[in-house]
C-alpha cells in the first residue's frame, strides 16, 4: 500500500541560515491491513514522517508511492483528493468542534469528500463500533476525554478510508481509556484498513502488529 525509498527532510532556519535534516534516508514499506507503530524520542522526526505520510507535507526528497503511484508525481488537486478520499486522520487532542453535535462532528467529512446515501445511518454504524451510539446528539464539552476519541476515531472511517493516520492518539488519555482506544485501532486494522500509529508510549506501541523506531531522523525496525 505504502512504499517509502530513500526520504529525506530538511527544515532551513532562516535566522541560522542553513538546514536542519530531520529524516535521513527512510525506507519503509506497510502492507493493507498492517497496523504500525512509529516510536522513538521527542524531536525524532516522527510526526514530520507522519505528516509526509499523510499527505500533509510535500518538501521533501525522494519517492513516496501510494497504492502504486507516485505522490510527488501528481498535482496539487489529485493529491487533496486522494487523501481527502482515502486517509483518515486521528490526533492527541481530539480536533473536534464545539458547537457542533457528535454526529454532526462525525458528518464534517463529508462536506469535502464523496456522498454517501445514507450518512446518519453510517454515523450510527460508526458510533456502535465505538460504544457511543447514545451520545450523538452530546456536545464535545459534555463527553470525557476518551469520548471525544473514540468520537474522533468514527469521524476518521466516515467516508471509508484505506488508512488512517493516527498521532499520539492516546497521549492526552489515561492508562484505562488508552486500552479501549487501542482496541477500537486493533479493530480498524482488523477490517483491512492500514493504521499508521505514533506513540511515545512501549504499551500502545505493543499492541501494533510492527513497530519501527525513529532516532535522529533515522529509522530503524524493531
Amino acid at each position: 500500500m505504502i512504499s517509502l525509498q530513500n526520504i529525506n527532510k530538511t527544515y532551513f532556519l532562516k535566522k541560522k541560515g542553513r538546514g536542519q535534516q530531520v529524516l535521513r534516508n527512510i525506507n519503509l514499506d506497510v502492507d493493507d491491513g498492517e497496523f504500525l507503530a512509529i516510536v522513538g524520542p521527542s524531536g525524532s522526526g516522527k510526526s514530520t514522517l507522519l505528516r509526509i505520510i499523510g499527505m500533509l507535507d510535500n518538501e521533501y526528497t525522494g519517492t513516496y508511492q501510494f497504492n502504486k503511484q507516485i505522490i510527488g508525481d501528481l498535482s496539487d488537486d489529485i493529491v487533496s483528493e486522494i487523501r481527502n478520499h482515502r486517509v483518515g486522520f486521528i490526533f492527541q487532542n481530539f480536533e473536534l468542534l464545539a458547537r457542533y453535535t457528535v454526529g454532526e462532528n462525525i458528518k464534517l467529512p463529508l462536506l469535502y469528500g464523496k456522498d454517501r446515501d445514507d450518512p446518519d445511518n453510517h454515523v450510527l454504524e460508526l458510533l456502535e463500533m465505538v460504544g457511543l451510539q447514545d451520545k450523538i446528539d452530546e456536545y464535545p464539552a459534555s463527553l470525557s476525554g476518551g469520548q471525544q476519541q473514540r468520537v474522533a476515531i468514527a469521524r476518521s472511517l466516515i467516508l471509508n478510508p484505506s488508512l488512517i493516520i493516527a498521532d499520539e492518539p492516546t497521549g492526552a488519555l489515561d492508562t484505562t481509556m488508552s486500552k479501549k482506544i487501542l482496541q477500537i485501532l486493533l479493530k480498524v486494522s482488523g477490517q483491512g484498513r492500514t493504521v499508521i500509529m505514533v506513540t511515545h508510549s512501549p504499551e500502545a506501541a505493543s499492541f501494533a502488529s510492527r513497530q519501527v523506531k525513529i532516532v535522529d531522523g533515522v529509522l530503524t525496525e524493531i
